[in-house]
């Protein structure tokens, strides 16, 4: 059992409000079983940046993201994650991506996301160079593909009868 410690945004609690805070948290409490989940959602409500991620690499096992204004799944709004996902890449993480997000269409919004999340992945890993100047060394063509995985392995995706 894993247990992942969430920082949330300030609107919602008056602690933890930041992934750099919560990872503090989880180095103190020097478990293997305690991690990190980055929400970015939170995260971009909050004004945190990409980099917490990579800073956090070490304690990190779980993402979630959601569009900043409404909560929506990644591409109804439009928002931009590729700055979040390079930080993914840049800290080699290599668990799952969930979407935490609202929807009141989920057989339209569900592989919408899908595919806006597709490009965006597939825009950061064709992607030779960091901005910084440190160099990718991951494909994304992998089988092992976190979001590929997610989408073709859940019950959400493959049955959506009544949605």
């Amino acid at each position: 059992i894993t247990i992942a410690l969430e920082s949330l945004q300030a609107a919602e609690t008056n602690f933890l409000v930041s992934l750099t805070s919560a990872a503090e948290v989880v180095r103190a409490v020097d478990h293997p079983n305690f991690k990190l989940n980055a929400d970015i959602f939170h995260m971009s409500r909050g004004g945190e940046t990409p980099q917490s991620i990579v800073d956090a690499a070490d304690v990190l096992a779980y993402c979630e993201m959601a569009e900043k204004e409404s909560r929506s799944f990644p591409g109804v709004k439009g928002d931009d994650f590729k700055p979040w996902l390079r930080a993914w890449r840049m800290a080699k993480y290599k668990g799952y991506i969930f979407i935490e997000g609202n929807t009141n269409n989920p057989r339209n919004d569900m592989p919408l996301s899908f595919e806006y999340l597709t490009r965006q992945l597939e825009e950061v890993y064709a992607e030779k160079k960091w901005k910084a100047g440190s160099y990718y060394i991951f494909s994304m063509k992998s089988k092992s593909d976190p979001l590929t995985w997610f989408f073709n392995n859940s019950s959400l995706f493959q049955d959506c009868t009544g949605c």
